[in-house]
């Protein structure tokens, strides 16, 4: 029987999402940790053996030697961020970035701390708001298309074997911990159709591909 556990904030963040991801990959044994949500806003607070690192993209169950750690493809990256990370942590060689992930850019950044978005909204000005909506237009460059990111490219939904059909299809927000991921492929969409618990799901490309729309870049 396959399992997998799924990590989610119903709040607004600052939960304990990574502490808890962060046990259950020790206590649990974690073959792979697949990180979903929206993008590096305020990060993760993790200690191990006496030292405190605080993450904002890489899965914080980088402290079980064995898990893989991948990043799925709905999922909006700063490719600065991930190779700081994945240095300072030295996890190259079980690290995973879906080609599919939209990269945040400088403007997106800038865009995302001035006018509107920073006065109303009130946003973390990390950008995944304005890379976000350039990825519903398909104008979001991907991660395929950074030389830097290329050595950790990996295709996230084809690395497992698929769940069974009866497995109920649930919400992923934050970060998840998987013991398998779907093979079947899906595309970043931004449509609802289906509902949001759908749109969880393919945020980490674990939903059906979706019948409607263009492919994207």
């Amino acid at each position: 029987m396959m399992s997998c556990t799924v990590v989610v904030d119903g709040f607004f963040g600052d939960t304990g999402k990574g502490k808890i991801v962060s046990y259950l990959a020790v206590a649990d044994d974690a073959s792979v940790c697949a990180r979903a949500g929206v993008g590096p806003n305020a990060g993760h607070t993790v200690e191990k053996e006496g030292r405190t690192y605080k993450l904002r993209m890489v899965p914080c169950a980088f402290v079980n030697p064995v898990t893989r750690l991948l990043i799925g493809p709905g999922v909006v990256v700063n490719p600065e961020i991930v190779l700081k990370e994945v240095e300072e942590l030295g996890i190259g060689d079980r690290f995973g970035l879906d080609p599919q992930c939209a990269v945040i850019e400088p403007g997106h950044i800038e865009q995302d701390r001035r006018g509107h978005l920073k006065g109303k909204i009130q946003t973390t000005g990390t950008g995944t708001g304005p890379c976000n909506a350039d990825r519903a237009l398909r104008t979001a460059r991907m991660a395929r298309e950074v030389p830097e990111l290329k050595p950790f490219l990996a295709d996230v939904p084809h690395l497992h074997q698929p769940l069974p059909r009866h497995v109920p299809l649930r919400h992923l927000e934050g970060r998840l911990r998987l013991g398998r991921l779907l093979r079947r492929r899906h595309r970043p969409h931004q449509g609802r159709r289906g509902g949001p618990h759908l749109q969880g799901l393919r945020d980490e490309g674990r939903g059906r591909r979706a019948p409607w729309g263009a492919e994207p870049r």
